[in-house]
């Protein structure tokens, strides 16, 4: 016998997962069309973002807005905040150098600003 489906109300971490989800796609999806990011390496970025919404409680309206921005940033500095590798060189046993990457653990902050 199928399983029929319940529809409930998103919860406040389904609501928050959608936006991140379908905002950052959409971004990496855009990033992929118009920016010049192929093949190109850049000294140093900015960029700022705005977004806004409504949330439906039933009947009421409750909108927002969230802005936030990424400064110039240091290369290695901002692959450590974003969990990418750091290149270094490291000399093996023979005397030859190598380039290898080293990963750092990103420490997120989820929690909410006034906890």
């Amino acid at each position: 016998m199928p399983e029929k489906q319940i529809v409930t109300p998103l919860d406040s971490e389904e609501v928050k997962s959608a936006i991140v989800t379908t905002i950052c796609e959409g971004i990496w999806e855009s990033l992929n069309k118009i920016c010049d990011l192929y093949g190109v390496s850049y000294s140093r970025f900015k960029s700022n973002w705005i977004v806004e919404g409504e949330l439906d409680n039933f009947g009421t309206l409750i909108p927002f807005r969230i802005a936030g921005e990424l400064p110039f940033t240091p290369p290695n500095v901002l692959r450590k905040q974003t969990g990418q590798s750091i290149p270094v060189i490291v000399e093996k046993e023979n005397g030859e150098m190598e380039q290898r990457s080293i990963f750092y653990r990103r420490e997120r902050n989820r929690g909410r600003e006034d906890d």
